[in-house]
């Protein structure tokens, strides 16, 4: 690779010692290198390290001087295994999180089993059969008129819906008067 001091631009072929690298990740001629031991003078870091760009670059820096072409096609490769690993996981995970709902479902059913044989052994406890346990949707509310000392009163009694008959001599009033 060719590189070019970054304070005095001059090129590798017109110098015959090694360029050098800063830590700051700078390059610098012999000449401009002088000028940086105490402060780097592009970005002001103080007392940078450097070392010589000489073939075999050092493991340390050889990564940044990899070309572009390379880097690209080992990042491709790298996202391709990463994606295809992060896939294996997730659908190991979704495996997971479905046999876990199903267990939690089974073990819920179980509870509502259990739930339902207590409330009949207290019902049975209660000495109240399931035949004879009534709700309020089958009666039907059926209501008396009173006068008594020149008032209304209401009389109120609820049946179940087979013990409520109207009467055939049942007539109906078409106003109410005092």
């Amino acid at each position: 690779m060719d590189y070019i001091c970054n304070r005095c631009y001059c090129t590798k072929t017109r110098v015959d010692k090694p360029f050098r690298f800063t830590q700051c990740k700078h390059i610098f001629c012999d000449n401009c290198i002088k000028e940086v031991t105490k402060q780097c003078i592009i970005c002001g870091f103080k007392r940078p390290a450097s070392l010589p760009l000489v073939e075999p670059l050092p493991a340390e820096i050889a990564s940044y001087f990899v070309p572009l072409n390379e880097t690209l096609g080992s990042l491709r490769t790298a996202t391709s295994l990463q994606n295809t690993q992060l896939s294996i996981i997730l659908e190991r995970f979704y495996d997971i999180v479905i046999q876990k709902t199903e267990d939690m479902t089974q073990e819920c059913s179980k509870y509502k089993n259990n739930i339902e044989k207590m409330k009949e052994k207290l019902n049975y406890l209660k000495g109240i059969s399931p035949n004879t346990i009534s709700t309020s949707t089958n009666s039907v509310a059926s209501m008396d008129i009173r006068r008594q000392n020149n008032r209304y009163s209401f009389v109120s009694n609820c049946m179940t819906s087979e013990e409520f008959r109207v009467p055939t001599s049942c007539k109906v009033l078409k106003s109410v008067r005092k």
